[in-house]
């Protein structure tokens, strides 16, 4: 019997990469066209050609280069506006090292590592946090000379901020998305698998096909929870040091 397992657990990649081999598994079985599951396999093919032209389409998109190197531009200006708010917190002067301290507080309410955050959840972290220190901040900024850094990061959050609108209006309308295709890849895969593990009392042909199948679900899950892992271990590790100031 296939196993049952979470699909929301198996980001994009993961998915892309376990149907493929799935696919080519299923395939190399040489079905004819008269076995019970042929119909399924081709259901399953099907969703994965649609899906694997919504995953490919961001490389489609030619704002996505842009996108990259003004995310890597942003993640330097905030960056560099907090480590030369932490050289400020080491100062032996009481007064511009407390102002250090406020404002480093702020960065960590709204997130130390916002750099390594999702695109989307970094740029709501990096709009909060610019929105509060020009709000609430700016004594302190101007007392440690802080200005031309807080306007860098600033200046690659708006221009990032243009770029995704950009990319947006850019984006191919001709091929389909992941928020269309990824639920009728599951589906068909889910079909797929139910039909084999019923089938497979009666014709024990399918029993190795099983067992493969099974071992790239595995291989899938040990990726997947690898990458989060390190993820969150990168996370970790930022927060430690955030702790040490």
């Amino acid at each position: 019997m296939i196993e049952t397992f979470n699909y929301s657990l198996l980001p994009n990649d993961e998915l892309y990469t376990l149907t493929q081999r799935v696919m080519t598994a299923c395939n190399g079985l040489n079905l004819t066209d008269a076995s019970p599951v042929k119909p399924l396999i081709n259901a399953a093919g099907n969703a994965f050609e649609k899906f694997d032209l919504a995953f490919k389409r961001e490389s489609k998109n030619s704002s996505t280069p842009i996108l990259r190197n003004l995310d890597e531009i942003r993640d330097e200006g905030f960056l560099a506006f907090r480590f030369c708010t932490e050289a400020w917190s080491h100062r032996a002067n009481t007064e511009k090292r407390e102002a250090a301290l406020k404002i480093l507080s702020v960065i960590r309410r709204y997130d130390w590592s916002a750099h390594a955050l999702g695109d989307k959840a970094e740029t709501a972290a990096l709009a909060n946090l610019i929105k509060d220190l020009r709000n609430n901040y700016a004594a302190e900024m101007t007392l440690l000379t802080l200005s031309e850094w807080f306007e860098e990061m600033e200046t690659a959050q708006v221009a990032y901020e243009k770029g995704v609108t950009e990319s947006a209006a850019n984006a191919p309308t001709d091929l389909p998305t992941l928020t269309i295709t990824r639920p009728d890849l599951i589906k068909a895969l889910k079909n797929l698998f139910s039909l084999i593990s019923l089938l497979e009392p009666s014709m024990p042909e399918f029993t190795p096909l099983i067992a493969t199948i099974n071992n790239l679900i595995s291989q899938s899950f040990t990726s997947a929870k690898a990458a989060a892992t390190r993820a969150a271990n990168q996370k970790a590790e930022e927060a430690k040091k955030s702790e040490g100031q």
